[in-house]
């Protein structure tokens, strides 16, 4: 009888490194392809402004204008992206608390995506109408909710007759619990944790059409334990997703 013992720990740990490395490289040749978008853009109207500004009518010119800084809006959204995240890597994110209405907070988040929204036929609707008190840092929770619901507009089905995303908020003793929900594209089970890790990004196994940078659900995962707190969904491909965040009420006065 012949007994082999072999250490596989090295060989799992090169693994592991190699396919972050992997990770790594798509997530640096899909941030360039996210930063040349909006700056071909910004660089071929500007071009056309300097080139033409004397043949381009009043309305043509306030249209050019328009987009550039519209894109100049995405590069900077982008790039606010990086830094945060770039913060919650080296632990340098600190949190700005104060007592507010989350449910106020998260009709306003929803009122300011509405554009969007509607260029996807995606209804918006906040299930919970009456006031629920929190402490938090009031910036990083919008941040955290207009990722999510951005998710479930920019992830819904093309051929869907109904779409929606719908948010409801409820007490429960000293926490709170968001649940943002869609009746989207979904995601397989096997991704269900993947997606809040660095660099994994849904749409490389989902929907190769859906801008972004891969960091948004992993900065709100990081926010939202930053207050203590945890994050994770539900999903199903085709059926919908649904994405619970709890919080901390925290001291209320």
């Amino acid at each position: 009888m012949l007994l082999v013992i072999t250490d596989v720990t090295n060989t799992k740990e090169v693994e592991r490194l190699k396919a972050i490395d992997q990770l790594k490289t798509e997530f640096v040749a899909n941030i360039s392809h996210e930063l040349k978008t909006p700056l071909a853009a910004i660089k071929a109207y500007a071009e056309t402004i300097l080139m033409s500004i004397e043949m381009l009518d009043q309305q043509t010119l306030n249209e050019f204008v328009q987009i550039i800084y519209k894109e100049s809006q995405h590069l900077e959204s982008i790039l606010e992206g990086l830094l945060d995240f770039s913060k919650l890597e080296q632990r340098m994110m600190t949190l700005e608390k104060t007592t507010f209405d989350l449910t106020g907070l998260v009709r306003e988040t929803m009122r300011s995506i509405e554009e969007l929204a509607r260029s996807k036929q995606v209804r918006l609707e906040l299930l919970t109408k009456e006031p629920v008190l929190i402490r938090a840092d009031q910036k990083r929770i919008k941040q955290v909710i207009t990722n999510l619901v951005n998710n479930g507009i920019k992830y819904s089905k093309e051929d869907s007759q109904e779409k929606y995303v719908r948010v409801r908020i409820e007490r429960k003793g000293d926490k709170v619990l968001i649940e943002i929900s869609d009746n989207g594209l979904g995601i397989p089970k096997e991704y269900h944790e993947k997606v809040f890790e660095r660099f994994f990004r849904v749409g490389t196994v989902m929907d190769h059409r859906v801008e972004g940078t891969g960091l948004g659900l992993t900065i709100a995962k990081q926010i939202v334990e930053l207050h203590g707190g945890r994050i994770w969904l539900e999903s199903e491909p085709n059926v919908g997703t649904t994405v619970f965040v709890e919080l901390p009420v925290g001291d209320e006065r």
